[in-house]
C-alpha cells in the first residue's frame, strides 16, 4: 500500500514532535473526548454558566496558555473527528484550569446569515482570542462571558 504526499508530510512532522510535544498532545485529544461526552450526556445550559468577576492572570502565565492552545490546535487537526467549536472550547478552557492559567473565559455568541441563526464558542484569556480566528469571531456578537459549569 504507497502513501500519499499528505500522510507523508503528516508523518514527517509528527515525528519531530518533541516529548513534552507528544504528552501536550495526549492530554489535549482526553480533554476533547471529555469535552465532547460533557457535551453529550449534560442538559443544554448547563454546560456554562455566566462569570460576574474577573480573575487576575499573571504575566507569566501566558506562555503556558500558548502551549495548550497548540497542543489542543494540532489534537484537534490530527484527531479522526471533527470537533465542533463548543467542544474544543471547553477542552481548552479545561486545560488551562488544569495548566492553573486563571481567568481564562469561554465566550458564546450569535449571529443571523440570510435567515439562518448561528452561534459559535471561543476562548478568551486576559481579553485576547485562544484557539481561534479573530476575524471569524468578529462577526458574532457575544451573548454573555461564562466558564464551564460544575456538575
Amino acid at each position: 500500500m504507497r502513501s500519499t504526499p499528505h500522510a507523508e508530510g503528516l508523518l514527517t512532522r509528527m515525528r519531530r514532535l518533541s516529548h513534552r510535544d507528544w504528552f501536550d498532545f495526549g492530554r489535549a485529544l482526553l480533554a476533547l473526548w471529555r469535552a465532547q461526552a460533557r457535551v453529550w450526556r449534560s442538559p443544554k445550559g448547563s454546560l456554562v454558566q455566566e462569570t460576574r468577576d474577573r480573575a487576575d492572570q499573571a504575566p507569566d502565565m501566558w506562555a503556558e496558555a500558548a502551549r495548550w492552545e497548540v497542543a489542543l490546535a494540532r489534537a484537534a487537526r490530527y484527531s479522526l473527528r471533527s470537533w465542533s467549536c463548543l467542544v474544543r472550547a471547553l477542552a481548552l478552557s479545561s486545560l488551562l484550569a488544569r495548566a492553573g492559567v486563571r481567568g481564562a473565559t469561554v465566550r458564546i455568541g450569535v449571529k443571523w446569515v440570510e435567515g439562518t441563526f448561528q452561534a459559535h464558542a471561543w476562548v478568551e484569556y486576559g481579553g485576547k482570542l485562544l484557539g481561534d480566528d479573530r476575524a471569524h469571531v468578529g462577526g458574532y456578537a457575544p451573548m454573555a462571558d461564562a466558564t464551564p459549569g460544575r456538575r
